[in-house]
């Protein structure tokens, strides 16, 4: 179970969002869908999430690590604890 699932092609454009808990789902910004994930983390947190996707990448286990996403409410920034796995044929 996650609170956020974030479907990914093969390019790292988020394909869909899907949010488990009604709260986050209000403080994230609705407009990922269609923009690479790594536009969707602060600066500061783009060089860990580019971390976290090419060790998904090599590894057979997930990756796991924080970054901080600009969110829509008066809190600058959300962190989110990922857990990234790659899936099979996308390799």
């Amino acid at each position: 179970a996650a609170d956020i699932t974030l479907p990914l092609g093969g390019d790292g454009m988020v394909l869909d969002v899907v949010v488990n808990d009604a709260r986050l789902a209000r403080t994230l910004q609705p407009e990922w869908i269609g923009r690479p994930w790594l536009e969707t983390v602060t600066e500061e947190s783009r060089p860990r999430l580019r971390e976290l996707l090419q060790e998904a990448m090599r590894e057979t286990k997930p990756a796991e690590g924080e970054v901080n996403h600009r969110v829509a409410t008066d809190r600058p920034v959300r962190l989110v604890r990922y857990c990234v796995t790659c899936m099979a044929g996308s390799k």
